[in-house]
């Protein structure tokens, strides 16, 4: 059984509803996750553009999004319009488009994945990495998720991509930044920077096998509460 930085996070919250996030049917795709994916899609498009030697209009950077998210069927719009939450991400993804049009990438969408316990692996795909070497990691959020400095320095993706960096490039100190653009009708894009360090890539590998030692042991107990929209039976 292999496992992400997400993967970890969501057994350390509950370890019954990680497993059952792994078999679970969606009848419908949350609208987060449709813009957040489609913002994805579209500035790493416009990054690969870059480092094809053509930088993309906001227009077509703008066209790519909507492509993307009008892709999605069945998706579950929530207290908003599809068109209200269409346009909101449209905009957060020309404010973020502003910041990523002024880097210099070296590569875009680098997956990878680095042994744990046994024949497991922690995977993860890295969103860009400019000619620096700094990892980037982009973000949606919402108005009442607003990112802190605190909050990206808590996040447990920038010790597995130190990781990464150190299995591929044989060093541990480095940068990892955060790109978070707010969906709402007036975006808010923050840049966040966190080190990487010796520590922080250790711990979090020590952590990510434990995790990993306990999912391969079938361990997966309830957190102890039922979770809003957890389908499993926390009484068992």
């Amino acid at each position: 059984m292999n496992t992400s930085a997400t993967g970890i996070d969501a057994y350390l919250a509950c370890p019954r509803f990680a497993l059952l996030r792994r078999t679970l049917i969606r009848q419908s795709e949350p609208a987060p996750l449709t813009i957040g994916t489609a913002m994805h899609g579209a500035l790493e498009w416009g990054a690969r553009a870059i480092m094809a030697g053509n930088v993309p209009s906001s227009d077509a950077v703008a066209v790519e999004y909507e492509k993307l998210v009008r892709s999605v069927d069945n998706v579950d719009w929530g207290n908003k319009t599809r068109g209200q939450a269409i346009w909101e991400g449209h905009q957060s993804t020309m404010a973020a488009w502003t910041v990523v049009k002024q880097l210099m990438p070296a590569d875009v969408e680098r997956e990878f994945e680095l042994p744990t316990i046994g024949d497991s692996v922690l995977r993860g795909r890295i969103d860009l990495i400019t000619a620096d070497g700094v990892r980037w990691d982009f973000k949606s959020a919402s108005e009442k998720a607003r990112w802190t400095a605190n909050k990206a320095t808590e996040e447990r993706q920038p010790g597995v991509y130190g990781a990464e960096m150190y299995h591929t490039e044989g060093v541990f100190d480095g940068s990892f930044r955060f790109l978070v653009a707010t969906k709402s009708k007036a975006p808010d894009v923050k840049q966040f920077e966190v080190p990487i360090t010796a520590v922080r890539v250790m711990m979090s590998m020590v952590v990510a096998k434990l995790v990993q030692r306990a999912m391969n042991a079938g361990i997966f107990p309830p957190a102890g509460e039922r979770c809003s929209g957890c389908p499993g039976n926390c009484e068992d």
